[in-house]
């Protein structure tokens, strides 16, 4: 049965050889693509990491985060003001309320957590100990928070982005 040998060889070269050419003419889908920020391409695609976004995984989520807001701000007694939000240089995934002096930490596409922080009361100038949470939402920023000691102490403020 030498032949039916002969024949069955020549059939896995040959399967082989069209396995082989078959796949060199597929397009490498990730050859031209640039993920950035340690994301992978997978099928052409970014796969991004925690905390960065877009087509190449170009942004950092907090930037969804920063801008001013101007709205109410309800602590010891209302007014308006402008709140300035900015990006973390140091921690991705953390913002910083400028005007309040605290940080955030983005726990999700679009919320924060307010860790628990030293705040200095705008009334009376007393340091304080402080947590709290926000979120942001079509450009409308939402921030509480309430004394860890003195739960009857409590600040919000509601904003719409302005720059």
């Amino acid at each position: 049965m030498p032949w039916m040998y002969k024949l069955r060889t020549f059939s896995i070269a040959l399967v082989s050889v069209f396995m082989l050419l078959l796949s060199g003419c597929m397009p490498d889908e990730c050859k031209d693509k640039t993920c950035e920020n340690g994301a992978a391409c997978v099928n052409g695609a970014c796969i991004c990491p925690d905390w960065f976004e877009g087509e190449n995984c170009e942004k950092r989520i907090s930037q969804r985060f920063t801008g001013a807001y101007a709205g109410p701000y309800n602590c010891a007694s209302l007014s308006d003001i402008v709140l300035t939000v900015t990006e973390s240089a140091e921690v991705i995934n953390q913002i910083n309320l400028t005007n309040f002096q605290l940080t955030g930490t983005l726990t999700a596409q679009n919320k924060f957590d307010i860790p628990e922080q030293d705040f200095i009361h705008p009334v009376t100038g007393a340091v304080l100990r402080i947590s709290g949470n926000g979120s942001v939402n079509e450009g409308r920023l939402l921030v509480n928070f309430r004394g860890v000691n003195d739960p009857s102490f409590i600040c919000s403020f509601q904003g719409t982005v302005i720059l």
